[in-house]
């Protein structure tokens, strides 16, 4: 069972800054109204991680997704789940025993099928290892102190649905923000502990050694 997250819904003095790979985390050199939000999310790191990662060169002529394992080189972890009807393997950077059941990762490239074709839909990445790699069978959640991510594979492509975040401004005072398909709006702190429900809930991902 994951950690409770508390501490990322009390009211502290934080200035975050934005780093690669972190949905919903922006940069708090001022503070920031939903327009400041908006407009930084154009030029700044909004994603899930660097979507346009290059396919590593040996997975690159795999054509199913028992290709793809079977070119895992050996002592690499991965996982082969299912989200939404459809196949996807893992293939984790790094992993950490989560508990005595479970080997967790924070980071991942992945791989889908649809439709009998292999798709690479991209490397998703949560920060830090209090927030693995989870998912509901439908969607994967990654986490971070200050955010909660939805992403759903479409057409054989990563797609963030959903980013409920917390952005805190000079003062400490936080102001709360849902994403949706890239539209951002102001939000509760409601939402974003519903979000952290969801992520609790959710089922960590079991990797594997190949």
């Amino acid at each position: 069972m994951k950690q409770k997250i508390i501490s990322i819904i009390l009211l502290v003095t934080l200035v975050v800054t934005g780093f690669s790979g972190c949905v919903g985390v922006v940069n708090n050199n001022e503070d920031k109204t939903l327009e400041t939000v908006k407009e930084e999310k154009d030029v700044e790191t909004y994603k899930v991680t660097d979507l346009s990662m290059p396919i590593s060169s040996v997975y690159s002529d795999c054509t199913t997704l028992d290709d793809v394992i079977e070119k895992i080189p050996e002592g690499t972890f991965y996982a082969k789940i299912n989200l939404d009807g459809d196949e996807a393997v893992l293939i984790a950077d790094e992993t950490y025993k989560y508990d005595d059941n479970t080997t967790a990762a924070i980071s991942a490239q992945v791989f889908s099928l649809k439709e009998g074709k292999r798709y690479y839909s991209g490397a998703v990445l949560s920060s830090g290892t209090a927030y693995p790699i989870s998912t509901d069978g439908s969607i994967l959640y990654l986490a971070g102190g200050h955010y909660v991510s939805k992403v759903k594979i479409e057409n054989g492509t990563l797609s963030v649905i959903e980013e409920n975040f917390v952005n805190y401004d000079t003062n400490g005072t936080g102001h709360f923000y849902t994403s949706k398909n890239g539209n951002i709006e102001d939000s509760t702190e409601i939402n974003l502990e519903k979000a952290f429900e969801e992520f609790e809930n959710s089922e960590i991902i079991n990797f594997i050694e190949k």
